[in-house]
């Protein structure tokens, strides 16, 4: 992202802002996302920029001219000064994207070839008419935003400019449609309202199906939605449980670093503490009750004492032993919190794929102490074939128990159980060692499961079952990943037209620069064969992840 100035928040506007349906997360996206797939930001974009400039004049159904240049840096104004950004898209994307806008029925486009060396072009909203009627199927145009609408500040097109996904406009555009859009000031929803639908309140019916993307994607989406100081996020605290919920960054809200908000929130009496304040005040507490404990336990012990000596029938002249009076614990002997430690972003989005939506105070507390524990158990609920119950709920009762999975066991005792003086078995390499065993370095299977998640979107369905249906991390160092291919023609592939993208979701995940190594293994002789590699293609090779190439 580019290095601007921190957002300060939203603020309702009363004026500059344009209209937006209330169909547009029933009707409107679903119809982009049929036409175009899950990679329709280009469509997004330049159906709202054609909406803030129409409707954001109460210009209904009036035309408007935009060339090329405009729609993607923006309109001129006097003196050649620039209204707004623009959409920021290539010259063909907005072609084409205007062209299936046209073909969905959301504008019509008017061309002007009156004069030859300067053709002009119109668009204008679609507007809803009685001869549509008789279509039979199809989009037959927007309803005159007079009612049924939520507003958008006429910033939300600038601010979106360097956008590069729809989830991250629509999670802040779907908080705005419940929140202004229903005339709250602000509204709190959890990861599964924007994946499935807000739940009403009273009941367990929801008002939509969402924002259409799965819990990953979502969450990937809130992360940078948070990090461009756009949405804020509360911990709720209900029943022993705690979730943690996502709201609009308003501009009267108190927020940390982190995008947490510390002002009040209306589920809490008090405003939201900083984490050091919360632990903190556990410490004092915590001590405070143990020392009141302590004096509770001296006071009773002196009581029974008193109690047993009227009870003796013994002379007096022989005298009684008393219980000894218990020790004053030390201060190490006071139970203090448990370290906190923060979790890595891999980890963050596994707990994603296992709709995790508890707090995560619990799995810190044990992932201080046995991270091992913690990500096998992660591990083995993400990849469990069949699972009884949730899996969330699988990985707490795991991480509980404080054993190693049922897997993670086998592995174990079956490295444990190799013929050490089998002469095979010490010519094997490493990176053959941790593909027979991927729990053996559970960091490089969710980077690359989290790698493979993204690539799924990025790449038709059938290319991907056959170039990376049957790949298998092999292991991860300082940097470098090392993924072995399913054949010798899928390695060669993937290193020509995959590894530039995956070494650059590398860098996002990690933080440090990573670099992929696609690598065969003969199946016939493990053992004796070793994996064929080249190097990555990190200079050349096209990175574009098409199929007819």
């Amino acid at each position: 992202m580019p290095d601007v100035a921190p957002f300060r928040g939203f603020e309702k506007p009363r004026e500059n802002f344009f209209r937006l349906p209330n169909n547009w997360f029933t009707d409107v996206i679903p119809r982009l996302r049929i036409k175009n797939g899950k990679r329709f930001i280009t469509l997004l974009k330049i159906l709202e920029f054609i909406l803030c400039c129409t409707w954001g004049i109460q210009a209904w159904d009036g035309p408007i001219r935009l060339s090329l240049d405009e729609i993607r840096n923006g309109r001129k104004g006097s003196g050649g000064r620039r209204r707004e950004r623009g959409t920021g898209l290539s010259e063909k994307g907005i072609i084409d994207a205007t062209e299936k806008l046209r073909e969905i029925g959301f504008i019509k486009i008017i061309r002007d070839d009156s004069d030859k060396a300067r053709r002009r072009r119109f668009f204008q909203p679609k507007i809803i008419s009685n001869s549509d009627n008789d279509i039979p199927s199809g989009f037959h145009g927007f309803d005159i935003p007079t009612m049924n609408y939520f507003i958008m500040p006429k910033s939300w097109p600038d601010l979106t400019h360097d956008v590069t996904h729809a989830a991250v406009m629509l999670v802040v555009e779907y908080l705005i449609r419940h929140g202004w859009g229903f005339n709250n000031s602000g509204i709190w929803l959890t990861v599964d309202e924007f994946v499935h639908g807000r739940l009403y309140k009273t009941s367990n019916q929801r008002y939509d199906n969402g924002v259409g993307f799965d819990d990953a994607t979502v969450y990937r989406a809130l992360n940078e939605a948070i990090q461009r100081g756009w949405i804020v996020w509360a911990e709720k605290y209900e029943n022993g449980i705690s979730k943690r919920l996502f709201s609009l960054h308003l501009i009267s809200m108190n927020v940390d670093t982190s995008g947490q908000c510390l002002s009040q929130v209306p589920w809490d009496s008090d405003p939201i503490r900083t984490n050091e304040e919360a632990i903190r005040s556990n410490r004092q507490n915590n001590t405070c009750a143990n020392e009141e404990a302590i004096r509770t336990n001296e006071e009773g012990s002196c009581v029974d004492e008193e109690r047993s000596l009227k009870d003796t029938h013994a002379p007096t002249s022989n005298k009684t032993s008393s219980p000894p009076t218990p020790r004053r614990k030390s201060k190490k002997e006071i139970l203090e919190p448990a370290a906190v430690v923060d979790l890595p972003e891999t980890f963050l989005a596994g707990l994603g794929q296992i709709e995790w939506a508890d707090t995560t105070s619990e799995i810190q507390r044990v992932y201080a102490s046995n991270p091992e524990l913690v990500q096998a158990w992660l591990d083995f609920a993400i990849h469990t074939p069949r699972v009884q119950r949730s899996r969330a709920g699988l990985f707490r009762t795991g991480i509980r128990s404080g054993s190693m999975p049922p897997c993670h066991a086998m592995v174990e005792a079956d490295l444990e159980s190799t013929d050490e003086n089998d002469s095979k078995s010490s010519v094997v390499p490493e990176v053959l060692e941790a593909a027979m065993d991927p729990l053996a370095d559970p960091v490089a299977e969710r980077t690359w499961q989290t790698i493979l998640s993204q690539l799924k979107f990025d790449m038709p369905r059938n290319t991907f079952k056959s170039m990376l249906g049957d790949s298998r991390v092999a292991g991860l160092d300082e940097n470098l990943l090392s993924v072995v291919a399913p054949n010798e023609d899928a390695r060669g592939w993937l290193e020509n037209r995959v590894a530039k993208t995956v070494n650059h979701l590398l860098l996002g995940i990690l933080n440090r620069p990573v670099t992929v190594q696609f690598v065969t293994v003969e199946k016939d002789d493990m053992h004796a064969e070793t994996p064929r590699s080249i190097e990555s293609e990190t200079q050349k090779g096209n990175p574009n992840l098409t199929e007819n190439e």
